[in-house]
């Protein structure tokens, strides 16, 4: 926690690892990932409710991204499960 001048505490920012993904259906989503990725990569994703883990393409890494400026609302996002190759 940071605090600030006046005596409360700033909320930390949170950092994190975003990547977008394409599934074999060509939905483009967005997941977080913590293991070392690279563009190109075939990767198993969780979607919908049940979390089914669906083959994905990787298109796009955005690593060391502010929860503030995240592409989609980190609360709402998933992470990858682990790569196929």
């Amino acid at each position: 926690m940071i605090h600030s001048l006046s005596g409360g505490t700033i909320q930390d920012v949170g950092y994190y690892n975003f990547a977008k993904v394409q599934l074999d259906t060509g939905e483009i989503m967005y997941y977080i990932y913590n293991i070392p990725l690279t563009i190109g990569q075939h990767v198993l994703v969780p979607v919908g409710k049940a979390n089914t883990p669906t083959r994905a393409t990787v298109l796009e890494l955005r690593p060391n991204v502010s929860k503030r400026l995240a592409p989609f609302p980190v609360k709402h996002l998933k992470e990858i499960i682990r790569p196929c190759d």
